[in-house]
C-alpha cells in the first residue's frame, strides 16, 4: 500500500497561505487533476479584512466561516476572528464528502481543531483515511508543533514573510506533476 503524501502549508498570518492555495486549485484544475476540500478566501472592505470565507472546492459552494471581531474572546484577547459555528457543521460535510479524490485540500486547520477539538474536527479522520493521492493543508506557524506531532511524516512548506511565495506554490506543483504523472511540453 502506497502512503498517500501530506504537506503542510505554514507561515504567519498574511504572509500568503490561501493565496499559494488558490494558485494550486487554478493549477489542479487546468491538468484536469481531482481536487476536493475547502478553500479560504478573505473578504475585504476598505482595503481591510472583514470575514473569511469558505469555498468548497468540489461542489462550488461557498460560507462564511468568520468575522473580524477583534477581542472577541476574553480568555485569549489576541484573537480576532469570531467565528460562524455552522459554517463548522457545513465544512464537516463538506470535508467528509470530499473523499476518495485525487488532491484533498484544507485551508486552515487552526487553534478550534488542534486546541478545542471543534471547528472541522472531520479533518481528522479524513486525512487518516488516505482516500487520496496528495493532502495540502494549511497550518498557522503558531500551530506547527502540534501538527508535526499529529503528522510527523508530512512535509512542511513556511511561507516566511518577506520571502518568496513563489518557492512554495513551485514545490507543490512539482511534486503535483510527479505524483499526477504530468510532462512538461514545452
Amino acid at each position: 500500500m502506497i502512503i498517500p503524501e501530506i504537506v503542510i502549508i505554514s507561515g504567519s498570518e498574511g504572509v500568503g497561505k490561501s493565496t499559494t492555495c488558490e494558485r494550486i486549485e487554478q493549477y489542479a484544475r487546468v491538468k484536469q487533476i481531482e481536487i476536493s476540500g475547502i478553500r479560504s478566501a478573505i473578504e475585504f472592505s476598505n482595503n481591510e479584512k472583514i470575514a473569511i470565507n469558505s469555498i468548497d472546492l468540489r461542489g462550488g459552494t461557498k460560507v462564511k466561516l468568520a468575522y473580524y471581531l477583534q477581542g472577541w474572546d476574553i480568555k485569549r484577547p489576541e484573537r480576532k476572528w469570531k467565528f460562524n459555528e455552522l459554517a463548522f457543521l457545513w465544512g464537516n460535510k463538506v470535508l467528509v464528502n470530499s473523499i476518495p479524490t485525487g488532491l484533498l485540500m484544507i485551508d486552515e486547520i487552526g487553534y478550534q481543531e488542534i486546541e478545542n477539538e471543534k471547528g472541522w474536527n472531520s479533518c481528522f479522520s479524513v486525512l487518516k483515511s488516505g482516500q487520496f493521492d496528495l493532502a495540502i493543508i494549511v497550518i498557522r506557524k503558531t500551530l506547527i508543533n502540534s501538527a508535526k506531532i499529529i503528522w510527523p511524516n508530512a512535509e512542511i512548506m513556511e511561507i516566511r514573510e518577506g520571502g518568496p511565495r513563489e518557492n512554495a506554490f513551485n514545490h507543490i506543483k512539482d511534486k503535483i506533476d510527479l505524483i499526477f504523472g504530468i510532462r512538461d511540453t514545452k
